[in-house]
């Protein structure tokens, strides 16, 4: 837990939920979001940093995943598959594009 938790008449939600949390908050993010941040957007008593840990594992070998950039968290495409997914997102704007949506 934080070093600054202080008495709750609530628990802490479970890790798993807090790994979803840390999830979620990332994913709708479009900068990196710094642990302090999460910490602050999560119910009292929750550890963003253990969360990372547990998210970070489950998507290794992923298409994305979760990285450190400078003092902050982002999800990313990952290396190996990312000329694969900017061919798709081209051969996207060249359709919508040809039909005049941009």
């Amino acid at each position: 837990m934080n070093d600054d938790t202080k008495e709750s008449l609530f628990e802490a939600p479970p890790l798993a939920e807090q790994e979803r949390m840390v999830e979620a908050i990332l994913f709708a993010s479009a900068e990196p979001v710094s642990v302090a941040a999460l910490n602050a957007r999560m119910p009292h008593g929750a550890d963003a940093a253990e969360a990372l840990v547990l998210l970070r594992k489950r998507y290794e070998g992923r298409g994305v995943n979760v990285v450190k950039v400078g003092d902050a968290w982002a999800i990313r495409t990952a290396p190996d598959p990312r000329h694969a997914a900017e061919l798709i997102m081209g051969d996207i704007e060249r359709g919508l594009a040809d039909r005049g949506a941009r």
